[in-house]
């Protein structure tokens, strides 16, 4: 349980933390999630786009077609679009980093050799798969009593 004088200490440090305040800085940080095209929605017209179409078609042909199935069935699709474009990102990073690390001396650590904005590119990666896989999550729930169980042969 958090003290009173601890929650008192974080609601004035929040005052301080609220953001950019100019109309520059709310542009410039408007643009950081856009920039890597993985949070939001999918561009239309994109390839990524098509194919989280035609995954939502098949989704909602599962669930028999339901009316109402179809917006959940699109969310999926587009979140989990979202993810293999994530993770792509991330095999491409790591790859990226892995050569210099196999090249090194036997002696040379990975904190010498990985550069500070790969582990922090890693990390915005983390981020936005981790929403991805909610978003994917809070699609399957919504889901869940259009889709027909599969029938298994005993």
């Amino acid at each position: 349980m958090t003290s009173r004088t601890q929650t008192a200490s974080n609601r004035r440090n929040a005052r301080h933390s609220t953001g950019p305040t100019t109309q520059a800085g709310k542009q410039a940080v408007a643009g950081n999630a856009r920039r890597h095209c993985l949070t939001g929605k999918l561009a239309e017209g994109s390839d990524a786009f098509h194919q989280a179409e035609q995954l939502a078609e098949a989704v909602w042909a599962r669930a028999s077609c339901h009316p109402e199935a179809l917006a959940p069935a699109r969310a999926y699709a587009h979140a989990q679009v979202k993810l293999d474009l994530i993770r792509q990102r991330r095999r491409a990073g790591l790859e990226h980093m892995l050569p210099p690390i196999l090249n090194a001396p036997a002696r040379v650590t990975g904190e010498q050799i990985a550069t500070p904005t790969a582990s922090l590119d890693l990390e915005k990666l983390a981020r936005y798969e981790r929403m991805a896989r909610a978003e994917r999550l809070q699609a399957l729930e919504s889901l869940a009593g259009y889709v027909q169980p599969v029938e298994t042969a005993e």
